[in-house]
């Protein structure tokens, strides 16, 4: 990433890890990033929350259980991902955010349908989702993945050298 320092617009080059040290936004400081660290079976056609059992970045201590509990109202932008293998032909997979145990309101997932491989399997079907979300100090996220087709799919956390299926999110500035 290319940032400016604020320091009479000096252009530094960063990782994602160190935005935090240039943004310097209080708001900035409240973020987190989870994944899991295995496999996690759905049944077909049933909204199934994520298990999220990885916390790479976590500012506040406020990640546990697999949501996200801010402990400070304010706007915040969310984005998950959902990755899952065991597709067929025709499959789809999708991704939702839940706030405080319920479908986040006005907010559509993204469906992913699965084309025909080779041996007329997928190797994985990837949707995400994101939103900006107003939350107070004790609302939750939660991150479900939904698949319909034939039989249940595998939510892979990792593989092929990175992360797969992830739930992160920031405070934005208002």
């Amino acid at each position: 990433f290319l940032m400016d320092d604020g320091a009479g617009g000096t252009i530094r080059k960063t990782t994602a890890a160190r935005i935090k040290t240039y943004a310097g936004s209080p708001a900035g400081t409240l973020a987190f990033y989870a994944t899991n660290n295995g496999v996690q079976n759905i049944s077909n056609n049933t909204l199934t929350k994520v298990t999220l059992d990885v916390e790479i970045i976590d500012t506040d201590n406020k990640f546990a259980s697999s949501r996200y509990t801010p402990g400070e109202a304010g706007t915040y932008f969310i984005h998950g991902a959902v990755h899952s293998a065991s597709a067929n032909n025709g499959d789809e997979g999708s991704a939702w955010l839940y706030k405080n145990g319920a479908i986040a309101n006005n907010l559509l997932p993204f469906d992913i349908m699965g084309g025909a491989g080779s041996d007329n399997n997928l190797a994985d079907i990837g949707t995400t989702v994101s939103a900006i979300v107003v939350l107070d100090d004790n609302d939750y996220i939660e991150l479900y993945a939904r698949q319909v087709g034939n039989g249940q799919a595998k939510v892979l956390g990792t593989g092929g050298g990175g992360v797969r299926t992830s739930l992160f999110g920031y405070k934005l500035i208002t």
